[in-house]
């Protein structure tokens, strides 16, 4: 990252017994220091609308304190799919990609990306956390 950059690493976690679903994610600059971090229990969902309400959360949260241009990072290919393209209003989770959308349509820049879970351990943690 280049200097006045920043990136936001989100994930959902869903518990398995009881399908009781969390997000979280974390805010850092360029030099890796910690601007803001979440960790929400959304209820019961899929695994998808988990990645999707931890993304939602998180470019709520950085557009809400002025963070408007930054790299979006997430490990669900599924999730980034449907916020790159175009997503069908028949499509279960429709609606929740045309809220992210909503939130960033007036400005801004953000650059979604995949990223291993391996590199996103500490987002893991903070929607495990979610959970509790």
């Amino acid at each position: 990252m280049q200097a006045g950059q920043f990136k936001l690493n989100c994930d959902g976690s869903v518990q398995l017994g009881t399908k009781k679903v969390a997000a979280g994610g974390v805010l850092h600059g360029q030099c890796g220091f910690v601007l803001f971090c979440y960790a929400h229990n959304v209820g019961f969902c899929s695994v998808i609308h988990a990645e999707l309400w931890s993304i939602l959360i998180g470019v709520w949260i950085a557009w809400s304190r002025g963070y408007k241009t930054f790299f979006m990072g997430s490990y669900s290919q599924v999730a980034i799919h449907l916020l790159q393209n175009r997503c069908s209003t028949h499509h279960t989770s429709s609606s929740i990609v045309q809220n992210i959308k909503e939130v960033i349509q007036n400005g801004g820049n953000i650059n979604w990306s995949h990223i291993l879970r391996e590199a996103n351990q500490v987002t893991n943690r903070l929607a495990n956390f979610g959970l509790s």
